[in-house]
C-alpha cells in the first residue's frame, strides 16, 4: 500500500493569469441629483406680465406677553417675593417679564439683540416716534416733515401724510385722541383723527 502524503490530498489548481481587474468607479462622474418641480417650473405671471412674488408673512412680535404673566405673578405671589430669574437660554424667553418687573438688576433691561427695521417709501431719518392712544399702530415724525403710520404689531407701513415743510422734532396725543405736532421752526400744529 503506498503512503499519500498531504501534498496528494490536495486538489491542485491550474495556474491563474494576473488579475485585471481596476477600480474605475471614483472616475466616472455622479449623477446629477432630481431637479425640485417647483423650481423647475417656470415663474408664476400676473396679468400684466410681471413675475407674481410668493408673500411671506412677517413675525409677529408680541409685546403684552410679559406684562400679562407679571400682572398674574403679582397677584399669586405676596408682596415683596423675588420675581423668577431668568435663564440664559433660548427656551426661557418665554418667561422674560417687562422692565419694570426687575427692579433689583437694571441690567436686565438693556436691550442687546436688533430684531427688525421698518423702512419707510422715502428713506430718511425718524426724530420721534408715538404709539396711539389705542396701542395699536405707531406714529412717526421724520426729517421731510411727514408723518407715517405703522401697524404695531407687524410693523407694516400703512399710511403716510405730509404734515409739515420742515423735520418734524415732537409729536404728541391728547387723552381725545388729537395729534400735535412742532416742526424745527417754532410752530405747533394739531390734527385731529377722523
Amino acid at each position: 500500500m503506498a503512503q499519500t502524503t498531504t501534498s496528494d490530498r490536495l486538489p491542485t489548481t491550474r495556474p491563474t493569469a494576473p488579475s485585471t481587474w481596476r477600480a474605475t468607479r471614483h472616475l466616472t462622474p455622479l449623477p446629477r441629483p432630481p431637479v425640485d418641480p417647483e423650481l423647475d417650473a417656470p415663474p408664476k405671471m400676473g396679468p400684466d406680465g410681471r413675475i407674481i412674488k410668493k408673500v411671506r408673512p412677517r413675525r409677529t412680535i408680541d409685546l403684552w406677553a410679559g406684562v400679562a404673566r407679571w400682572e398674574m405673578i403679582k397677584k399669586v405671589k405676596p408682596v415683596g417675593a423675588r420675581v423668577p430669574v431668568l435663564k440664559p437660554a433660548a427656551s426661557y424667553i418665554i418667561d422674560m417679564l417687562p422692565p419694570k418687573a426687575y427692579t433689583d438688576d437694571i441690567a436686565t433691561s438693556i436691550t442687546t439683540k436688533f430684531v427688525h427695521t421698518s423702512t419707510n417709501k422715502v428713506r430718511c431719518p425718524v426724530n420721534c416716534v408715538v404709539w396711539t392712544p389705542e396701542g395699536r399702530r405707531i406714529l412717526t415724525g421724520s426729517t421731510s416733515g411727514e408723518f407715517t403710520l405703522w401697524n404695531g404689531l407687524t410693523f407694516n407701513f400703512e399710511t403716510i401724510l405730509q404734515a409739515h415743510d420742515n423735520a418734524i422734532r415732537a409729536l404728541a396725543f391728547s387723552h381725545l385722541g388729537d395729534i400735535s405736532s412742532a416742526p424745527t421752526i417754532w410752530r405747533i400744529k394739531y390734527y385731529q383723527p377722523i
